[in-house]
């Protein structure tokens, strides 16, 4: 691990770039600026105007950025449709400018870097239900991403012939049923079922704004999948859990796609 480097972990989100240095995976520094979207001119001004700042005042070894979208080999955007942006080379262009090395992940895959970090579990899906649906993936200690690294999109998975994971469990989703929790919880439980069959984690992290409204029904969840079996017959028990990683938890994840 980076116990006495520094890194800069860069957290690109819909509204604000949080821009933080990480030194054995705490944040001793921070700063924060409005994210501009649709503009790859732009995005290079805020991300180098972070980045020069940062790197006069302290030895950054090298950069990590989490953004919500598809990232592919750790380097490539190939498209965030919240910020209007799609296939832009953000690792080169930084390398090619600071010298360093720099890595790039999707948030959710930075998410549950910082809470496998927090937690020290080696097998652990990090769920966040907001806007949208996504997950992260830690796999025996390692980020689990697709071929060429290509990050994980859970959310888009479908749940019926018609309809995707989203449709059912996100904050869209509450408002279009007039806030039936009960319908949530129902697809949320075919989806962490559909998740312990697929990836065999020993815990579920669900974080995102949602995360509240399922708070309260957590031990239920938890004896839901008791009754399932966990998706089989004496398959190992998966603890589901809120996550309590701050909304800095991505600018530690990203630091770590660097370790």
């Amino acid at each position: 691990m980076y116990y006495k480097i520094m890194y800069l972990g860069i957290d690109i989100g819909g509204t604000s770039i949080k821009a933080g240095v990480v030194q054995n995976g705490r944040i001793i520094e921070k700063k924060t600026a409005p994210t501009p979207k649709g503009n790859e001119k732009q995005l290079f001004k805020v991300l180098f105007s972070l980045v020069d700042d940062f790197v006069s005042r302290h030895k950054i070894e090298g950069i990590g950025i989490g953004i919500a979208g598809m990232v592919i080999h750790g380097r490539k955007l190939l498209y965030a449709v919240n910020l209007g942006l799609e296939n832009i080379d953000i690792a080169d262009v930084l390398e090619r400018k600071y010298k360093i090395p720099v890595r790039i992940g999707n948030d959710l895959a930075c998410y549950a870097l910082a809470e496998a970090r927090e937690s020290g579990i080696q097998n652990l899906v990090y769920i966040a239900i907001g806007t949208g649906v996504n997950v992260g993936v830690i796999n025996n200690g390692k980020l689990f991403g697709g071929a060429n690294g290509i990050s994980l999109e859970y959310g888009h998975t479908y749940i019926t012939p018609e309809h995707d994971v989203e449709y059912f469990i996100s904050g869209p989703a509450l408002a279009r049923t007039n806030h039936d929790i009960k319908q949530l919880l129902f697809y949320l439980n075919i989806v962490l079922l559909n998740i312990i069959n697929t990836y065999r984690p020993e815990v579920i992290f669900i974080g995102g704004g949602v995360a509240q409204e399922i708070a309260p029904y957590i031990g239920q969840i938890n004896t839901e999948l008791k009754k399932k079996n966990y998706g089989h017959k004496n398959a190992p028990p998966v603890t589901v859990k809120l996550s309590r990683l701050s909304t800095d938890g991505a600018i530690v994840g990203s630091a770590s796609l660097l370790a």
